[in-house]
């Protein structure tokens, strides 16, 4: 299928591009392409090559990144290219440098250092709070949840949340958007509709009667 103005229109918002049980892909012009995933995630990206060898870029999230948008963004790492700087390197160098921001205890450090500092004299009593109230309670997380996150990452485009909403990268989805999720998966099947708090007050059960203490099922 082209990836066309006409066909975007016509179709209101890729909706033509229906998800399959693998990723897919489906090539524009100069260059500029989608993939669509199973889960229904339609994700713009730029190929091009650099000194001989083949690279790609994302650029963002349809529909949080239209079509206009995309294509700007398009031309922008095409005369990055064209300068002979990669802009997929850029992007992953400007994130290492954002690294030191990516800790509680990296960001607080900056924060005394750049802002703090210039706003009191003395940073005695704030520092004490962060390193005696917050610090300690910082729950670290496996090396498996980071790879999760680091895959969900590009399905969230630009947005600051992990699953941001439908129609807007600025909000997280909706605390229902589960429950609407296992209504629509269970359509059709000879099972008698539930919710997540269903799940989670079976599973309470479940570890109550096996012997785990009662506080242990009430952890979400």
């Amino acid at each position: 299928m082209a990836l066309t103005d006409t066909a975007l229109k016509a179709l209101k918002a890729l909706k033509a591009l229906k998800p399959r049980g693998k990723i897919y892909t489906v090539i524009g012009d100069r260059e500029l392409y989608v993939e669509v995933f199973p889960a229904g995630g339609v994700l713009w990206r730029y190929r091009y090559r650099l000194n001989g060898k083949c690279e790609k870029l994302t650029l963002g999230k349809y529909p949080a990144l239209t079509l206009k948008n995309a294509r700007l963004k398009r031309d922008e790492a095409a005369q990055q290219v064209a300068m002979g700087e990669s802009p997929a390197k850029k992007k992953q160098q400007e994130k290492v440098t954002g690294a030191e921001d990516a800790t509680v205890a990296g960001f607080a450090k900056r924060f005394f250092k750049d802002i703090q500092s210039r706003d009191r004299k003395n940073v005695t009593m704030p520092r004490r709070y962060l390193e005696k109230d917050i610090l300690p309670h910082i729950a670290y997380l496996s090396t498996q949840a980071q790879t999760l996150f680091r895959e969900l990452k590009p399905l969230a485009s630009s947005s600051d949340w992990v699953l941001p909403g439908h129609g807007t990268l600025a909000k997280p989805f909706t605390s229902n958007a589960l429950n609407q999720a296992l209504k629509v998966s269970l359509q059709g099947q000879e099972i008698p509709a539930f919710t997540i708090r269903d799940l989670r007050r079976t599973a309470s059960t479940l570890l109550h009667e096996q012997g785990w203490a009662s506080d242990v099922g009430k952890k979400r």
